[in-house]
């Protein structure tokens, strides 16, 4: 009777068998490894071959300690392979539908590609790679060829390597990297326009994935998935960390702008005026108060709190938003006389 591992082993090579023999079935695979682009191609075709609508994966301890959340009793993990100590051993990841929330849970970030982010993802593309394009589709097809290249120029001899057996076998080494560049190309084109949710169903037909077939041995489809993911990966990756980074400094931007409006109301309420300006600090990742005092009374000094220890407090995160409005707040009470005279 085979054991566990031995089960599984055979469930990756029927899976990997039968993965190029139609388009379909490719496209339905690079859909799933769309989502999970972070695992390489052997963790990507288990999870396609036991849950192919997983959205976000992981191991019991992450979801329980670092995302504060339970696996449902009942739940069946998801198997991978780990043969990175010389011979297969299994672990187990759970999709997010196998958990359940508790109070402060998590829930996994998952980025989209919102019309309002496409510039910036353009203009990485272009600083990046070096190709520009007036549609990101395009670019993004175009990165996808240009890697397709790059990476034949550096694995060529590993991929001609494992062509036996397969229907590669009647192509020349000049062909050979004419059906690796095209079947990796299309393929990593199909899993960029997925991911940023391009539809990509309505550019591509069955013609555009000729050269998969060709990919017709167990070897050869991990050569071409091992490459697909790869390239794939690198590119959403850049992707991911410019939508992130571009939400994070406008909400910045938002916050830093909303803040200095409640100032201003908070003291033109009170008839009071205060020089001064806060900016972001994107090193500290907060708000910096940036006020002056120059005070020549020393009966109004001394109901002045020492403002650069605010403002220290306000930098370090000591202090937030809220605790330094509302000290602000106090402090003016104080005053009998114009603070618009002492305050720059």
């Amino acid at each position: 009777m085979p054991s566990k591992t031995e089960e599984y082993l055979a469930l990756a090579q029927r899976t990997a068998n039968g993965l190029t023999r139609y388009w379909e079935s490719w496209t339905d695979y690079l859909t799933t490894a769309s989502r999970l682009y972070k695992y390489p191609f052997a963790d990507q075709l288990m999870i396609y071959a036991q849950r192919p609508d997983a959205t976000a994966c992981a191991d019991f301890d992450i979801w329980n300690n670092r995302m504060n959340r339970y696996v449902r009793r009942g739940a069946k993990g998801i198997a991978l392979l780990d043969e990175s100590s010389g011979f297969p051993r299994l672990h187990y990841v759970f999709d997010v539908s196998d958990t359940g929330v508790r109070r402060n849970s998590r829930d996994p970030e998952v980025w989209q590609l919102g019309p309002d982010l496409v510039q910036p993802v353009s203009e990485m593309l272009s600083k990046t790679y070096g190709i520009s394009g007036e549609r990101v589709s395009q670019q993004l097809a175009d990165v996808a060829g240009k890697l397709a290249a790059d990476y034949w120029d550096n694995n060529g001899g590993d991929i001609r390597a494992i062509v036996d057996g397969s229907l590669l076998m009647d192509y020349d080494e000049a062909g050979v990297e004419m059906q690796f560049k095209s079947a990796a190309a299309i393929s990593v084109t199909y899993t960029l326009l997925e991911r940023c949710g391009i539809e990509p169903a309505g550019w591509f037909d069955k013609d555009d994935f000729q050269a998969i077939y060709n990919f017709s041995t167990p070897d050869s489809v991990y050569a071409l998935g091992a490459a697909v993911s790869d390239m794939s990966r690198e590119v959403l990756r850049n992707i991911e960390r410019t939508v992130k980074t571009t939400i994070r400094r406008r909400n910045a931007e938002r916050s830093q702008y909303e803040y200095e409006q409640q100032e201003r109301d908070l003291l033109d309420r009170r008839g009071l005026r205060i020089k001064g300006n806060t900016t972001y600090s994107q090193e500290k990742n907060q708000l910096m108060a940036h006020l002056s005092l120059d005070i020549p009374n020393a009966q109004i000094a001394t109901f002045i709190p020492d403002w650069n220890k605010v403002n220290q407090q306000l930098a370090d995160g000591l202090m937030d938003e809220y605790e330094y409005k509302m000290w602000l707040e106090d402090t003016l009470k104080l005053f009998n006389v114009p603070i618009e005279d002492f305050v720059h």
